[in-house]
């Protein structure tokens, strides 16, 4: 029972054409984040203070890392990422 939500998200990602990356936020309601394309030379720290100026952006950080379900915080140039609705105000 504690899978079903698990595979409920995993369902709609893939009917959705994949859109949707694996998240350790299990929670997250649909169409709580949008995407963006990580660019050459930017870093989650670059993204964090472009997509979320008024905030902290290791706040920002870790909650993309979370909903991205990432090792660690290093990104590469084409990588898509999802940022979480409350910070994806302008990339």
């Amino acid at each position: 029972m504690a899978a079903l939500p698990a595979a409920v998200a995993l369902s709609v990602a893939v009917v959705s054409g994949g859109s949707a990356l694996a998240s350790r936020d299990a929670n997250a309601p649909s169409g709580s984040f949008t995407t963006l394309t990580v660019t050459a030379g930017e870093s989650l720290w670059s993204i964090a203070e472009q997509v979320a100026p008024g905030a902290d952006p290791r706040d920002v950080v870790d909650a993309i890392v979370r909903l991205n379900a990432l090792e660690g915080v290093t990104v590469s140039a084409g990588q898509r990422l999802s940022i979480p609705a409350e910070y994806a105000h302008a990339p």
